[in-house]
């Protein structure tokens, strides 16, 4: 009897396990009826990067070899070298944005109306120019670009213009044509440029406007910025060349607040402000009872004032302002500016003086 039980119960389990096991495999096999289908990841009609060339007439030269890449970043390089009946060449080039449009099945260099360059896609291995933007179709030289086997990107020097920042682990600037990020390689041209960057009243990480000619090199966790000739910065304004903000240099900063404290709730019979010299250093001002001047560092992130002195005037009210306003800006370490809002902290980020711009 028991083992009649025994088999009963075996037969069960193994009814059981097959059922399980179809329903596992069913299970497996259904698709998901809302999963959603991968997108394409490119509609580009060849694979990037791609290198092109060829040759177009010239008027002065005997002709003109052309190279163009196009990276899968969003950016061309351009490179135009001219050759002369006495052996001599001479070399132009450039690194810009250019896009892709579907519908004509255009390559369309540059951003800017009046210098933009249109290539026609003839297939995947010919790019046809075509200059939409000349009035003058008979003057149009024809031309057609070949893809070459193998990319073969240069290290011609360029115009470039980003947004650079710093800091103690990493030098980036974002290309302003593409938005496209690279890291800045500390040789040549670098310490002048950062030096500079440095030495300009700026937030923390905040990124500058910077112009200088470089090229790019490649390496194996990705390319490069070499700055080859630092030209300048541009303090407080953006890739467009718009002002971003108020900048520390040029307005009149109002006291407002002095340790939290409204300056309204204190004994002064005049506001104390200062403003900022870009060229001299120099700092100068009225304290609440006395005018003073003096000088600015900033280094980095940091920002200090020093060789404070001012006037030694009796007034009846204000000194206790005065005394204030002047152990804020001795204990200054570092700076925020807010729309028209100046913060000067200490070293415990803690605001000790809010100010207002007045231009």
């Amino acid at each position: 009897m028991k083992k009649k039980i025994r088999d009963y119960r075996n037969r069960i389990y193994i009814c059981l396990l097959i059922f399980c096991l179809i329903l596992i495999a069913g299970c497996s096999s259904k698709q998901p009826q809302n999963e959603p289908q991968p997108e394409e990841t490119s509609t580009f009609p060849f694979n990037l990067p791609a290198t092109f060339i060829g040759k177009i007439d010239c008027d002065k030269c005997e002709h003109v070899d052309l190279t163009l890449n196009l990276r899968d970043d969003g950016l061309y390089q351009l490179r135009k070298e001219y050759i002369y009946s006495t052996g001599e060449t001479e070399t132009e080039a450039q690194m810009r944005l250019w896009r892709y449009d579907k519908g004509e099945q255009l390559i369309i260099l540059g951003k800017e109306a009046g210098a933009l360059k249109t290539y026609q896609i003839v297939d995947e291995k010919t790019l046809r120019f075509l200059d939409k933007e000349n009035t003058n179709p008979e003057e149009l030289a024809s031309y057609d670009l070949y893809r070459q086997q193998s990319v073969e990107p240069f290290l011609d020097v360029v115009k470039i213009r980003g947004m650079y920042s710093a800091s103690n682990t990493n030098n980036m600037l974002i290309e302003c044509s593409s938005g496209v990020s690279f890291p800045v390689d500390a040789s040549a041209d670098f310490y002048a440029m950062d030096r500079q960057y440095k030495s300009t009243p700026h937030q923390k990480g905040e990124g500058l406007l910077t112009s200088f000619q470089g090229h790019l090199i490649s390496r194996k966790n990705g390319d490069i910025l070499v700055v080859d000739r630092f030209n300048r910065i541009y303090p407080d304004q953006d890739c467009s060349g718009y002002k971003t903000k108020k900048g520390l240099i040029g307005p009149t900063w109002i006291v407002t607040k002095i340790k939290g404290q409204p300056l309204h709730d204190m004994d002064s019979l005049r506001t104390p402000f200062f403003t900022l010299n870009a060229e001299s250093k120099q700092v100068n001002g009225f304290a609440g009872c006395n005018r003073f001047s003096g000088t600015y560092l900033f280094k980095g992130e940091i920002f200090l004032f020093n060789k404070i002195a001012s006037t030694r005037m009796a007034c009846p009210k204000g000194t206790e302002v005065e005394r204030a306003f002047f152990e804020a800006l001795d204990t200054t370490e570092s700076f925020k500016i807010e729309e028209d809002t100046l913060y000067l902290k200490n070293s415990r980020e803690v605001n000790v003086l809010t100010l207002q711009a007045q231009q």
